[in-house]
């Protein structure tokens, strides 16, 4: 680009060109000027970026010419930042009579980006120097600013973008908190704190309950000054004197003690009962003589000790952080930034982008995609995903970061630093904008995730002639039931893209050990009960002789040297094994062989209490379950996430060690057999109902809906009106149409359409599914083919969407859609040739439950001298922005596989 050199301001723009092309953003108006919409290109990049000073839209040197093609806008903002290691500081000493570090900033909330809070930038560790300057296009031309002369408007919007805050930022401010939501106590600004003239020490605290020896997990009231032990839970051990000590007096505020330092503050409200911020903390400590800047951590945060509760899930294992791994760069070997509990989605996506058919779709075409892209490309969802295939697969962002040559001495070469990663921030928030879950920062279900987008890829793509790559990981499933009394069989279909295996722990090799440590944990469970009750009635005991015995306003006399030795390693001993007693049992984990697994769905399921037509009767039936496709991609969920007999989640901490290769020949669909006999559609001698042919209630799934309360009638019609999808769907819709007013009838005497519930519910149903692409017309055609029926009526139109003109126009009356046509049964089978697969990703949870923990990716990648044996691909960890060689990936403790059908697995 051309320098303006010796040129002045007015002599620079042509007539009338700062009034068409520049305008002054407005307060609260939105700035992009960080991060380019179309590539991960930032100010740090070589050349900057360029900020339209017509609609404030951020772009890089590569993009910046197509913005212009598109819009004819032809004056940008460049800024380019350069950022240099400020030299370390020496620590200095504080001024007597002040706090080491005590003119810091002081940081009053645990938070990122948030006022008091820590700091979302690097800004701490480096110097950055910024240039701006005007550049117009086509030419190229540049103006460096400052500059003296710049007609009014220009210099306003010049200013105006400097002291915006960029959406990038804002928005991870908005999201971006650690830990929970954590909110302002109601209390705390009106807190009343008693004139007692309590100073509270500044260590050696023990809780103040006669007879109570605790010293950690202690807990300050704000109020009164007074310290007591915290609750016997499993995050540390304790009488629950504090909780006491808050029905007894009613306040509410109380912040533990141990963790309390310039940085860190639990706050608890008992009022409230949550975690709560206490803005005016600082004030409330100094009523009672504390300074935090003064205090030292002596005691486990509750974030530490959620995290020792998790060691039992092998972090290290799945993380590989025992290994010295190899970091890697190149193509498809970029990390992604986490911008608050976003492992899950960076999970998600590098594995759709390590196939084929999603880089066809968006990476590869990423130029066609950007230039048909809307006003807004930060809020296309096409134009987003493009710009994170190239951002993942490029290799342009894969480099070591630079504090890499930063530790280079002449005995050791450089250090390998990971590199920094690219921030999904654009992606995360069309995404947002689509489900609003994902845009906080609370962490997700990484399954769920993954049909989100494939479900948004579908609908987004259904307009569109580019091809749908949500299509490789689909396939048709095909449920045959059979009475076991007249042999008679019925046979439905439905979509899936998931094939979900439950976990039988009563197969595990190891049972009979398994079996020994629960048993031996509920005993113990049960003597520590014992224990702690013995220990209440203990102290309840010398409560009473202490309340008999005078005070004199003080405590008692510290005991001799010698003695307090031995309360000491009394309450070490009492820390590590909390009570008396048989120590804790060690974990024992289930291993689960494969085939037993794999075995659960190859196998005929029993259905006891079927409603068989043909008989007119009960009975048992057989259900199996056979794919009539088999997908390019086939994604393998291991079922760990469960609810047990209390209804509470519970993760199935078993090892199923995956295979490589993966064979489904024996779940190859036949279809209908001429040496059967089709089940009634209706039970003999009963007229036919309206609509289409009900499926049989699951019979499991009935059982779980009671077990949680829901009545037997409305149990069967919530599984029959979800296809049996699953019990979550079921309880679901027992929920959406728990005011329907034949909820409760049984499912014979109910008319055909109760499944569509209200009026205002099918007009909702209709929206959904027009929300898909469907026209109105065949959303009603759909939904009169399958009783009303949401979910069964999506699965219709999707599995129909080649047809749908020929069976609409093949209806009796085209202009108001009456009886559900009925084809004489087709004979479905599975005719693909090929059905073995291999191994290619798996994404590994570590934590107790989908909403918390952390997410991993292994994945088979083409790398630089790979080795022998290898063809070309090693396993690559990616974990957020960490990319390296695996040396142990957990194939045995994985949540989701993915494996590519041989046929492709070449060209991946």
């Amino acid at each position: 680009m051309a320098r303006a050199t010796g040129a002045t301001a007015g002599e620079w723009f042509f007539p009338s060109e700062v009034e068409n092309q520049v305008a002054v953003p407005a307060a609260n108006q939105v700035v992009h000027k960080e991060e380019c919409c179309y590539t991960f290109d930032n100010q740090e990049s070589p050349q900057g970026v360029f900020v339209c000073l017509k609609d404030f839209l951020c772009f890089g040197k590569d993009s910046v010419d197509m913005h212009w093609e598109k819009t004819n806008h032809t004056l940008y903002m460049n800024i380019k930042c350069k950022k240099t290691p400020k030299p370390k500081k020496e620590p200095t000493q504080a001024p007597a009579g002040e706090a080491q570090g005590a003119h810091a900033e002081k940081k009053t909330v645990l938070g990122l980006g948030v006022a008091g809070g820590f700091s979302l930038g690097d800004e701490d560790k480096y110097d950055v120097e910024t240039t701006t300057s005007i550049v117009r296009l086509p030419t190229g031309r540049v103006l460096p600013l400052p500059c003296e002369g710049l007609p009014l408007r220009l210099a306003t919007a010049v200013d105006a973008i400097m002291k915006a805050d960029s959406v990038e930022k804002t928005d991870s401010v908005k999201s971006f908190v650690l830990g929970q939501n954590v909110v302002e106590s109601k209390h705390a600004a009106g807190l009343v704190q008693l004139k007692n003239d309590v100073l509270v020490s500044a260590s050696s605290w023990r809780c103040q309950h006669p007879g109570c020896t605790y010293t950690s997990n202690l807990w300050l009231n704000l109020s009164d000054g007074s310290v007591f032990c915290g609750r016997a839970n499993n995050l540390g051990m304790g009488n629950e004197h504090a909780l006491h000590h808050y029905t007894e007096t009613g306040f509410p505020l109380v912040v533990k003690l141990g963790t309390l330092t310039a940085d860190n503050a639990e706050v608890y409200s008992y009022a409230e009962d949550d975690m709560v911020s206490d803005p005016k903390l600082d004030e409330h400590l100094k009523h009672f003589g504390l300074d935090r800047r003064n205090l030292t951590k002596s005691d486990k945060t509750l974030a530490e000790l959620e995290l020792d509760q998790n060691e039992k899930f092998d972090w290290n294992r799945i993380q590989e952080s025992d290994k010295p791994l190899v970091p890697v760069y190149g193509p498809g070997l970029t990390g992604l930034q986490n911008l608050g509990n976003t492992c899950y989605l960076a999970s998600v996506m590098q594995v759709l982008f390590s196939i084929t058919d999603f880089q066809r779709r968006y990476s590869d075409i990423a130029n066609k995609i950007w230039r048909s892209a809307g006003a807004d490309p930060s809020l296309d969802f096409d134009c987003q995903m493009a710009k994170l295939g190239v951002g993942l697969l490029s290799g342009h962002y894969s480099v070591p970061t630079a504090e890499s040559s930063e530790s280079t001495t002449e005995k050791a070469p450089p250090k390998l630093g990971v590199q920094a990663g690219i921030p999904p921030r654009h992606f995360k928030k069309v995404v947002g904008k689509e489900y609003p879950e994902f845009a906080t920062n609370r962490q997700q279900d990484a399954l769920e995730f993954l049909q989100f987008m494939l479900q948004t890829i579908e609908r987004t793509n259904r307009a569109k002639n580019l091809g749908d790559p949500s299509n490789a990981i689909g396939f048709m499933v095909e449920e045959r039931l059979q009475c076991t009394k007249s042999n008679t069989v019925r046979y439905t279909s439905r979509r899936d893209n998931t094939l979900s295996l439950l976990i039988p722990l009563e197969e595990a090799t190891n049972y009979k050990e398994v079996h020994a440590y629960e048993v031996a944990l509920n005993t113990w469970k049960q003597e520590q009960d014992v224990i702690t009750k013995q220990k209440k009635l203990l102290e309840a005991f010398a409560t009473a002789i202490a309340s008999a015995q005078p005070t004199q306003g003080q405590q008692p006399p510290p005991p001799p040297p010698q003695q307090q030795q031995q309360q000491q390693q009394q309450q070490q001993q009492q820390q590590q094994a909390p009570a008396t007693g048989t120590p804790k049992p060690e974990s024992v984990r289930a291993v689960v062989p494969f085939e037993k697994v794999f075995g659960k769905l190859v196998n005929s399921e029993s259905i006891e209490g079927f409603f068989s037509p043909a008989i007119n009767g009960r009975t048992t039936a057989l259900k199996t379950t056979r794919l009539l496709s088999y997908p390019e991609v086939l994604v393998v969920q291991m079922r760990r996430f469960v609810v047990d007999e209390h209804f509470q989640p519970k993760k199935i901490d078993a090892l199923v060690a995956m295979p490589d290769k993966l064979d489904l020949e024996c779940l190859r669909a036949k279809g209908f057999q001429d040496t059967e006999t089709l089940m009634p559609a209706e039970a003999t001698g009963q007229a036919p109902t309206k609509g289409a042919t009900r499926p049989a209630p699951d019979q499991l799934i009935v059982a779980s809906l009671e077990s949680m309360g829901v009545d037997h009638a409305a149990a069967e019609k919530a599984a029959v009106f979800t296809s049996n999808a699953s019990v979550e769907i079921a309880m679901d819709w027992v929920l959406d149409h728990a005011d329907d007013p034949d909820l409760h009838k049984p499912l014979s005497d109910a008319p055909a359409a109760a499944g569509a519930g209200t009026t205002a519910a099918l007009e909702s149903d209709m929206s959904f599914l027009t929300d898909m692409g469907f026209t109105t017309a065949q959303a009603k055609f759909a939904m009169s083919q399958t009783d009303n029926n949401i979910e069964r009526a999506a699965d219709w139109l999707l599995s129909h969407s080649d047809s749908l003109d020929a069976l609409m126009a093949a209806s009796t009356d085209a202009g108001a859609v009456k009886k559900p046509l009925h084809p004489a049964p087709e004979v479905k089978r599975n005719t693909d040739p090929v059905s073995k697969y291999s191994l290619f990703g798996i994404i590994s949870h570590m934590g107790p439950s989908t909403q918390s923990g952390h997410y991993v990716a292994h994945i088979l990648k083409h790398v630089p001298n790979a080795g022998p044996n290898t063809d070309g691909r090693r396993w690559v960890l990616f974990n957020d922005n960490k990319v390296a060689l695996s040396e142990d990936p957990p194939k045995d403790m994985g949540y989701l596989y993915f494996y590519c059908r041989d046929d492709k697995f070449s060209s991946m």
